[in-house]
């Protein structure tokens, strides 16, 4: 069976929301109208228990690696005032980077900075991921991607279609397509939930600074033990995920 496991998160990175709960309600002031899709180390608490392997990652911010691994050079022609922020590695989120070294997905698509750009970022898996950023959704610009993705002995391989090539034949798939539910998110969802920090102030950092990586990109002045706290979640959540049948990961065809 060949299947595709994606993943993602929302918002962008802003420093002064990252370790704060997910306090905003309605109504939302002026305020929380926008903090509200700033990116949450709940969150990325979260995406780090992935274990299992990631096909494609989605996010509207991109990693801010990404630029170091790509053509960074044409990146500030095009966009003249990313140039400081392209120079220091931080256009974009050290959230994102973090995960995008840790899960190290095959392919990797980001927006937020109205152009194309793409990168190949190295990971702990010992693959690059394709990172992909797309423009702004108008014409006469690379707003959209056609991808092929072919599996070879068990190893799925990412290939860009152009759309000149793009033949009636490949643009009409024989196959059934279904959705189905991540048993491992399924399980990381229901570990982390007693976690759901509803609090202003609720910083997981000293469960995320199990990985060495993780203060690299957030704060690299931080220090912290290795605590076992994400070890133990990692064990509940292989104890859930055993107990998930297959029968409760279909998803309705007319969900809503």
């Amino acid at each position: 069976e060949f299947s595709i496991k994606v993943a993602g998160i929302s918002g962008i990175y802003k420093h002064h929301d990252y370790q704060r709960g997910i306090y905003e309600k309605e109504p939302f002031t002026p305020k929380t109208l926008i903090s509200i899709y700033h990116q949450r180390e709940y969150d990325v608490l979260k995406l780090r228990m992935l274990e299992e392997p990631i096909d494609i990652f989605m996010s509207h911010d991109w990693p801010d690696i990404a630029t170091q691994y790509g053509d960074y050079k044409s990146l500030i022609r095009l966009k003249p005032y990313f140039k400081k922020e392209v120079e220091r590695a931080c256009l974009g989120s050290p959230a994102l980077s973090f995960l995008a070294e840790t899960l190290n997905p095959g392919c990797w698509f980001s927006a937020h900075m109205h152009c194309r750009f793409t990168s190949n970022i190295p990971g702990r898996r010992k693959q690059l991921t394709n990172f992909v950023a797309l423009d702004k959704v108008l014409p006469h610009r690379s707003y959209l991607e056609l991808m092929r993705v072919e599996e070879v002995d068990g190893k799925k391989y990412f290939s860009t279609i152009p759309h000149e090539q793009l033949s009636p034949v490949e643009s009409k798939s024989e196959h059934t397509v279904e959705l189905k539910f991540d048993p491992e998110w399924l399980a990381v969802t229901q570990v982390t939930l007693p976690l759901l920090p509803a609090c202003f102030i609720c910083s997981f950092a000293k469960i995320l600074g199990s990985d060495p990586s993780y203060f690299k990109h957030i704060n690299p002045d931080t220090k912290y033990t290795t605590p076992k706290e994400l070890e133990i979640l990692l064990a509940q959540k292989s104890e859930i995920q055993s107990k998930i049948t297959n029968e409760q990961l279909h998803v309705p065809k007319a969900f809503t």
